[in-house]
């Protein structure tokens, strides 16, 4: 026996395992599909049409209950989102005021040196505007 010859067996070798494999796989799915046809007919077998009608309204309230809880509930997590949101952007905007005051202060400080001219201008415009009154 030849290595070519040792080749060509393991091949058609391993060609029938994919054979048999793909022959379970068909045989799985068809136990598989018998039973859940089965289950099917059995669970969608015709009834009386009092009984079928009557079945309809009922999984039309159930279906309309469950569309308006859902609803309820998206809008309570929208709700919740949007003051949640709101939280966020105030506390960043508090955040971005305390940080503009603080440079404009500090500004202010190197401006002159650190000395207290801040203060002598607050004390002149507070002047001015009592006089302007």
């Amino acid at each position: 026996m030849s290595i070519k010859d040792l080749i060509e067996n393991k091949k058609k070798q391993k060609q029938k395992e994919i054979k048999l494999e793909a022959a379970k796989n068909t045989a799985i799915g068809a136990a598989v599909g018998t039973a859940v046809g089965t289950a099917v007919g059995v669970l969608f077998a015709p009834k009386a049409g009092k009984e079928t009608r009557e079945e309809i309204v009922n999984k039309t309230k159930d279906l309309a209950e469950n569309v308006s809880n859902n609803a309820k509930e998206a809008a309570e997590n929208i709700k919740e989102t949007i003051e949640a949101a709101k939280e966020k952007l105030e506390d960043t905007f508090e955040t971005a005021k305390e940080k503009l005051e603080k440079t404009i202060e500090d500004k202010k400080s190197e401006k002159c040196g650190g000395c207290c001219c801040g203060e002598e201008e607050v004390a002149s415009a507070e002047e001015k505007a009592s006089t302007e009154e």
